[in-house]
């Protein structure tokens, strides 16, 4: 005790051990379980609630949580059921949701029951969640179906005839040019398809194809003088829809128009803005709806925003608007049918527009403000009919017009109710035989909620008389349907549904069809037919155009009388199955077609990379260069000499010809049979030919020439094939034609198939006993050598080297930091940062190895697949084309496919298939075989499926759209 000091200078002992306090409290505040309060507490007290609940705390720490913002907490709960489905709620979460993507007007009825996909900037319905491939096609052919195309564009174009044809003359084929100034085409009794190119480019340089229909004439005198101010609409699919409309403003030196539309809309942004900030107090979902408010009118309007006549200036009619927006402020019922089209270009005064520099041609983008359904199948008609009632236009009391609805001021000219009368009675005589291919038929119908029936009822099926034929030129055309101020009336006018729904409950009978109210709400509706695509003639149908905002009801009466709903897989589906004409996203030769080609494949090779390589086909051992997607520029290039750049044949004459040579084996054996039975058919004279079984797609009838080899023996002549060969070479062979191919055996046909061109020597092996025609041929790639294999060994031995060397750096560079740190630092520089300073510099002296380790998965994945610069031909048999979709093909009982192949290899294959009947006498065998199977094409190639190197022999098949 002596030897203790009498006294201590706590300040000295405080700075001695001052470093070490400090190191103590920072470890305390970065405690390894976070840093809030109730995280230093031991794993068995730690809550969730605490954030919301401080009463989850003990007290002495409850101070602590207070000040670190734990008052301040926020839940990010989602509301409750309650709150989320109010209606104002409900509005402004579907205004929300579409923000990068638009959503159709039967968006939420098909999210319920189909499979959803984001594409061409719509949300867009896939496949149906319980229906399958054969229910789809079942429907096709025996009943209908119904599809949604609302997606597709409709472009406004006004002018004179003379300037609207003279714009479109270069960017259009000068055949599609001469159907377009065909009389019923003008009159708009009759819409047409048509394929737009660049510029002074064609057959090159294809956009895709256009349904064009021409603004008939009001009036009785229906003259196509092209002096005379016309409209016409395009519609664009919306993978070409940018595409065209720059190719438009190119053609005809368009320029924006900036009216009185632009500074309305802008001024409605700013009060927008205002209203925002003196509601500071409201919730984001009042102050959207406000936001919502449509332009267009109120209850008490007695005419549409942008209907009336009258010359109001700018500054009135933003005036205007201010005062809408002021005196729905603090209204709580909102109009839903009108806040539903509020994102869409309604009025039509919001439409962009643009102007020659001479203002003679004006275009105007009508995209989502018009609906289309698209119906396809047997009783489309019977489903309308049962669907849409006819309204009654008939006038009872004659009242001012500005107190009476648009069909009152439309159809009180007595005139206007004579052509209503005649286009009901041309529908109804629809019902005992079908329409003219692509006519128009105009046509007002009743609200669709007051005929919706209470129940699905069962399809009524009648057979049309096809032997009736209806001439295009009964009807007029003449429709409100045509007028943008009328179809914005008909959208903003519309009733609630309530409403609606208030007078359908008090119905005595229930489900029982309500008579017609003089005041009724009318809809004008226009329906446009299509021919058939199938030689049963499948695939025929109506398109019907809805205004905006109507398209729902339209489609539940559809629906519930005997419609069957599809997608967009199942619109693919009919295509296959040759009941619907082939998109612009199908195409090779056209900007989306290419863009989709793109995508199809990089999701097929991200699905075969994910696979272990045990898994993957090894495409280098099969011979197969390009599995997943068809290079066409290389295959053009491959077979003729030139840039690589190619077209679509689209010629009908020279596709008729290649069709009606392309045809069935029997045929052939009967031409040389015919002669023993009549007499010998002279040279000049020509027999029809209809390829109707193994072509069973098209009912084209083309002109084969049969001459006189033998006496009684009757052939296909040999110079028949060689005069259209050299039709065939006069033109570009920088091209590729479409065909359709049926498996002659077992087997299935898969997308990126090389269609491959036979030697004379397979021919004639098909002919032999042990190879029967109704059995695949034995055919086999031989094996290629798998050069890359070592390099794939290599490269995966060097890649395990450098990551354990980086990682042998990573862990020097950490030991290294660890010895080199002072418990004296530690309050200076965190020993996390350190650590990661010395990670991030190791990196930067080893970039070289890091961006090696980096490359490992691209240069694995090259070194699995040919390179890039060996030749196309590389295999046993040269490569004619690829198929784009392969599968099951129900119409025809047997695997199929649809794709493409180039003309010049074409062109060898009917040379070849020439000279092989030419060197083949006896064609008993041939004649045997086709009895005992299916029908044969005449014509036959050579299929190989990328995982395999079996051939099979397929029926190839030239397809010709119908015009």
């Amino acid at each position: 005790m002596d030897e203790l000091p009498s006294s201590c200078s706590y300040l000295a002992l405080g700075a001695a051990r001052i470093r070490e306090i400090k190191t103590i409290i920072n470890k305390l505040d970065n405690c390894e379980h976070g840093g809030r309060v109730f995280q230093n507490l031991p794993r068995h007290m730690q809550r969730r609630t605490v954030s919301a609940n401080p009463k989850r705390l003990p007290h002495y720490l409850r101070d602590r949580h207070m000040r670190e913002g734990g008052a301040n907490v926020k839940t990010t709960k989602r509301p409750k059921k309650k709150y989320r489905h109010r209606p104002n709620n409900l509005l402004a979460a579907y205004h929300r949701r579409q923000s990068e993507f638009l959503w159709l007007e039967t968006h939420v009825w098909h999210a319920k029951r189909f499979h959803m996909t984001r594409k061409w900037g719509y949300a867009l319905s896939v496949t149906p969640t319980m229906k399958g491939y054969r229910s789809t096609l079942r429907a096709a052919t025996k009943t209908c179906t119904v599809q949604d195309v609302s997606y597709l564009c409709c472009i406004e174009l006004e002018g004179t005839k003379a300037s609207l044809l003279a714009g479109l003359a270069p960017i259009t084929q000068s055949l599609d040019l001469a159907k377009l100034k065909s009389p019923e085409v003008l009159q708009g009794k009759r819409w047409m398809s048509l394929v737009l190119f660049k510029k002074d480019k064609k057959p090159y340089g294809a956009l895709g194809s256009v349904d064009i229909l021409w603004h008939p004439k009001p009036g009785h005198d229906q003259d196509n003088k092209e002096s005379e101010n016309s409209k016409l609409w395009l519609w664009v699919h919306p993978s070409a829809h940018s595409q065209v409309v720059n190719l438009l403003i190119e053609a005809y030196n368009f320029k924006k128009k900036l009216g009185e539309a632009d500074s309305v809309i802008q001024m409605n942004d700013q009060e927008t803005k205002l209203l925002e900030v003196s509601k500071e107090g409201d919730s984001p979902m009042e102050i959207e709806e406000v936001n919502e408010v449509p332009k267009s009118e109120s209850k008490d309007t007695e005419v549409p925003a942008g209907f009336s006549n009258n010359n109001d200036t700018s500054f009135n009619k933003i005036e205007g608007e201010k005062n809408k927006v002021k005196e729905n402020l603090h209204s709580t019922k909102k109009n839903v049918n009108q806040s539903k089209v509020a994102k869409k270009n309604i009025p039509f005064e919001r439409t962009p527009k643009y102007n020659s520099p001479d203002s003679s041609v004006k275009m105007t983008l009508l995209k989502d403000t018009i609906n289309r359904f698209r119906i396809t199948g047997p009783q489309s008609y019977n489903v309308i009919k049962t669907a849409l009632y006819p309204a009654d236009v008939t006038l009872r009391e004659k009242d001012e017009a500005k107190d009476q609805p648009w069909w009152h001021q439309y159809y009180s000219d007595e005139d206007q109710q004579k052509i209503y009368k005649h286009q009901l009675e041309t529908w109804k005589s629809f019902s005992s035989c079908p329409p003219p291919p692509n006519t128009v038929l105009p046509m007002t119908i009743r609200d669709p909620r007051i005929t919706l029936p209470h129940k699905k009822l069962p399809l009524k099926t009648s057979d049309p008389d096809t032997n009736v034929q209806v001439e295009t030129s009964d009807w007029p055309v003449e429709s409100p349907f045509f007028d943008n101020r009328l179809r914005d009336e008909v959208t903003l006018t519309k009733e609630e549904d309530s409403i609606i729904n208030k007078k359908r409950s008090k119905m005595l009978v229930p489900g029982e069809r309500a008579t017609e109210h003089p005041e009724e709400a009318k809809l004008p509706i226009l329906l446009m037919s299509r021919p058939p695509t199938h030689s049963a003639g499948h695939g025929a149908g109506w398109d019907i155009l809805i205004p905006s905002g109507w398209a729902m009801n339209v489609w539940m009466s559809l629906i519930f009388c005997g419609g069957v709903a599809i997608g967009l897989k199942e619109s693919l589906t009919l295509v296959m199955e040759a009941l619907t004409p082939l998109p612009p996203f199908l195409m090779p030769d056209t900007p989306s077609g290419e863009i989709y080609s793109t995508e199809e494949g990089q999701e097929r090779e991200e699905e075969y990379f994910k696979r272990p390589p045990g898994a993957r086909h090894n495409f280098i051992k099969l011979g197969v260069q390009n599995p997943f997607s068809a290079p066409w520029r290389r295959l053009i290039s491959n077979w003729k000499d030139g840039t690589g750049d190619f077209f679509v044949l689209r010629d009908i004459g020279l596709l008729n010809k290649i069709a009606g040579i392309c045809g069935d084996a029997s045929n052939r054996i009967k031409a040389r049979n015919m002669g023993k039975k009549r007499k010998v058919i002279a040279e000049s004279q020509t027999v029809p030919y209809k390829s109707a079984k193994i072509d069973p797609y098209l009912e084209t009838i083309t002109e084969c020439k049969v001459t006189e080899e033998e006496p009684g023996l009757d052939t296909f002549s040999a110079t028949a094939v060689e005069d259209v060969v050299e039709s065939l070479r006069k033109i570009d062979t920088q091209c590729l034609v479409m065909v359709r191919l049926q498996l002659e055996g077992k087997g299935a046909l898969e997308p990126c198939a090389m269609i491959c061109l036979p030697q004379l020597e397979d021919l004639k092996g098909r002919l032999k006993p042990e190879k029967p025609l109704d059995q695949s041929s034995n055919l086999q790639e031989p094996h290629h050598e798998d050069t890359r294999a070592d390099q794939r060994v290599q490269l995966k031995e060097e890649h395990k080297k450098i990551g354990s060397k980086l990682q042998r750096l990573r862990k020097k560079a950490r030991a290294k930091v660890s010895e080199e740190h002072d418990m004296t630092d530690i309050t200076d520089t965190p020993l996390e940062k350190k650590i990661g300073e010395a990670l991030k510099k190791a990196e930067e002296e080893n970039q070289e190895i890091i961006a090696k380790y980096r490359a490992y998965q691209k240069t694995m994945e090259d070194l699995w697949l040919m390179p890039r610069d060996d030749p196309l031909q590389c295999c046993s048999r040269k490569i004619m084309g690829y198929i784009t979709q392969g599968t099951f093909c129900i119409t025809l009982g047997v695997s199929g496919g649809v794709g493409w192949v180039a003309l010049e290899p074409l062109m060898q294959l009917l040379l070849l298939y020439e000279k092989f009947y030419a060197e083949t006498s006896d064609m008993n065998e041939l004649q045997d075989s086709c009895k005992r199977g299916k029908p044969r094409s005449s014509h036959s190639v050579l299929i190989r499926c990328p995982s395999t190197l079996h051939y099979q022999w397929a029926g190839l098949t030239i397809v010709v759209q119908p015009e």
